[in-house]
């Protein structure tokens, strides 16, 4: 049977001096954000940076979610402790997550910053989270923690495996990838914030994690992920009045001939011209050639 976790008492009694564990934290952190730098070498002849910026208290109120036009979060959990994380990165970070991935050196992204993260980013940002909850251990040198993983699912009719989620303070990284700044943000509660204590670095240099689904899995992870795709057949600008009166039976004349090229999209992007055939009775597409994407 696992051991009962320690009640927040019980953490606080055994913390030697309680109330300046948080002094703490810029090393710390500071030791976490040069292992998770190391965990890209795999990936990029140039490490992307991750700094620590600085933290702040955020009392003890349960976590609301995130906007999700802002970034993308995750609970991450110590077994341990049984108690979590709860990390988030936002868009500038996203994006240079991607490039990298996909072999790029920072070109600026051309897409609205409204719209909606696509299955493939969010596959990225999963990987990612991933290897904070391997690098997160080095913040914790002194407890000899094992990494922080992502809680499976929680069943709607079971009860609750970890406690609800109460931030007590904030951890800012700066990361810069490939030109691309944005923030990673870590949400603690205050059962770990108490385990920080000094500790000798010389003893306790951070090991860089072994990272294999940046390489040999990302393919796996990334590529098999379906998409749609839309074949265009012909734009056109019409009047709001001409919208709302057509009906039934009426004919729409196109400009291009039945010759002309389609355009495959997906998301909104041009990806290829096609040409529309038929086979066993059934339409279909004919690829001719990819289009050259915007910088």
């Amino acid at each position: 049977m696992p051991a009962k976790p320690l009640s927040l008492e019980a953490i606080r009694a055994k913390a030697d001096k309680p109330t300046n564990n948080l002094a703490l934290l810029p090393k710390s952190f500071g030791r976490f954000a040069q292992t998770l730098s190391k965990g890209f070498l795999s990936i990029a002849s140039t490490s992307p940076s991750f700094t620590f910026e600085g933290f702040c208290r955020t009392g003890a109120q349960l976590a609301q979610e995130p906007e999700e036009n802002w970034c993308l979060s995750e609970l991450l959990i110590c077994g341990e402790l049984k108690q979590g994380v709860r990390v988030s990165i936002d868009r500038p970070v996203i994006y240079g997550l991607c490039d990298v991935v996909f072999g790029g050196v920072g070109n600026e992204q051309a897409y609205s910053e409204a719209r909606p993260f696509s299955k493939i980013e969010r596959a990225i940002v999963q990987l990612f989270f991933k290897t904070i909850g391997r690098a997160m251990p080095s913040a914790f040198a002194n407890a000899a923690l094992r990494e922080f993983f992502v809680p499976p699912p929680q069943e709607p009719h079971e009860d609750p495996q970890y406690p609800p989620f109460k931030p007590f303070v904030s951890v800012k990284i700066l990361c810069n990838i490939h030109g691309y700044s944005g923030e990673l943000l870590i949400e603690m509660p205050e059962e770990l914030a108490l385990q920080f204590q000094p500790v000798d670095d010389k003893q306790h240099s951070p090991s860089a994690p072994t990272v294999f689904e940046w390489g040999a899995q990302i393919s796996g992870r990334v590529e098999t992920i379906e998409v749609e795709l839309v074949a265009v057949l012909a734009e056109f600008q019409m009047s709001l009045d001409s919208v709302t009166s057509l009906q039934a039976g009426q004919v729409i004349k196109l400009d291009n001939d039945i010759a002309s090229p389609l355009v495959v999209c997906s998301d909104g992007i041009e990806l290829f011209t096609a040409r529309l055939g038929q086979t066993a009775r059934k339409f279909c597409l004919s690829i001719e050639a990819p289009i050259a994407m915007a910088q």
